[in-house]
């Protein structure tokens, strides 16, 4: 009997081996979060508390500047299909999305505006590496790594087709490049 419920189980997780393609991903029911990135699938682990109140920090200063406004502030399990053709879904922790024509029910089609990243050991080398490349590559306006272990925020800002970088640290104002006038409190981010 107990057989009979590992094979049930087995059969209800997604193969991790085999090639997914970008509409099989969709199909996907799980109760975790599930990256794509050329056809292969990679879990997402749960966030750590101190990620989780630095998000919720950082949303609320977005979610507050940007009410009535025509960019619109979302946070995961919504997903990033950057590039058109490709079997490739990012999920980041926060993305801004000024052209609501991008949106669909599980994904934004092309680059957002601006991505947020929070470093944890399971992603930090996918955030700063392939992300970043992927993020670059697709064109999206503004990304933002945030370090909860250093209280540090990187910023990139696309120009000519790469990021130019700036570090703030956890007392600064980070300017919002892709927003007129709005800048990040960082005192209000980095507090437990």
């Amino acid at each position: 009997m107990d057989n009979e419920k590992d094979l049930e189980v087995k059969e209800a997780l997604p193969d991790y081996e085999r090639y997914y393609t970008f509409e099989e991903w969709l199909t996907l029911e799980s109760d975790q979060w599930i990256e794509l990135y050329d056809g292969k699938l990679v879990y997402i682990s749960t966030p750590l508390v101190k990620h989780q109140t630095i998000l919720g920090n950082v949303y609320l200063q977005f979610g507050n500047f940007l009410k009535g406004k025509k960019c619109n502030v979302y946070l995961p399990p919504l997903g990033v299909r950057i590039f058109e053709n490709e079997d490739t879904v990012l999920i980041p922790d926060l993305l801004i999305i000024c052209d609501k024509e991008k949106l669909d029910e599980r994904v934004c089609n092309g680059a957002p505006d601006l991505t947020i990243e929070i470093l944890s050991p399971s992603t930090a080398k996918r955030d700063k590496l392939v992300k970043y490349r992927l993020y670059q590559k697709a064109g999206v306006r503004e990304y933002w790594i945030i370090d909860p272990d250093a209280d540090m925020l990187q910023v990139g800002v696309l120009s000519a087709g790469s990021y130019i970088t700036s570090v703030y640290g956890s007392t600064d104002k980070a300017p919002v490049h892709i927003l007129e006038n709005f800048e990040i409190d960082l005192s209000e981010v980095f507090v437990e």
